[in-house]
């Protein structure tokens, strides 16, 4: 994947996971939420350079 690309992707999972977003509220702390934090995690360490 072509580097520019990754930057737009972390970015968007930043966003997504920032402090603005309401979806790690929604998410909440229950297994599902546990399993959607995990899989941005997983997202990023596919993204890394």
């Amino acid at each position: 994947m072509p580097e520019d690309l990754r930057r737009l992707a972390v970015a968007a999972l930043d966003r997504v996971t920032g402090h603005d977003s309401e979806l790690p509220g929604l998410w909440g702390d229950d297994d599902s939420g546990r399993d959607w934090l995990a899989g941005i995690e997983r997202l990023r360490v596919v993204l890394s350079p």
